[in-house]
């Protein structure tokens, strides 16, 4: 089906389905494996061994990034006209999902994969995770011990969701 499939929406949908049908058959590290492969298909690769050096790196230049926006600037992101980066965050998404209901989960794979929907949103514009990706950036934030922060990002993922109506991020906030 996914060699068959002609466009990027048929090839979305294709792999989306073969990674929802890996989870439900409880090899959501297979799941992990086929995501990482099409990230890189469609050049947004993840690391197969995620370093926390790198991890950190990552989440030093999110936070670099975000510190040039205000809350209103964050809850008023333009949404993305960009497809190819609609599908990356979506798999970006199934793929911590995946990873945290993997029987060995990286940490920092999810670290990763968070900060890098985060930037993406920021500098493609709005997708249906921003919202999720900001909830979970205040949850890695809190285990920083960043809480004003973190309390910040989360109530601002929550509003995004809210308004967008994504219940995936408003039920982990």
């Amino acid at each position: 089906v996914i060699k068959r499939a002609e466009t990027l929406d048929e090839r979305q949908l294709a792999y989306n389905t073969k990674i929802l049908c890996l989870e439900s058959d409880l090899r959501a590290s297979e799941g992990c494996s086929l995501a990482r492969d099409v990230l890189k298909e469609y050049g947004s690769p993840l690391p197969r061994k995620c370093q926390t050096l790198q991890a950190v790196g990552q989440l030093l230049d999110t936070k670099r990034m975000l510190v040039r926006y205000g809350d209103l600037d964050l809850l008023t992101l333009a949404a993305s006209e960009d497809p190819v980066s609609d599908v990356v965050a979506d798999l970006l998404s199934k793929l911590m999902l995946l990873n945290f209901s993997s029987p060995k989960p990286d940490s920092n794979l999810s670290l990763l994969g968070v900060l890098k929907a985060l930037r993406m949103s920021l500098t493609h514009g709005k997708c249906q995770v921003t919202g999720f990706g900001f909830v979970l950036y205040g949850a890695i934030l809190v285990k920083l011990g960043a809480l004003k922060d973190a309390l910040r990002y989360g109530r601002i993922g929550l509003k995004i969701a809210q308004r967008d109506g994504h219940h995936v991020a408003r039920a982990t906030f």
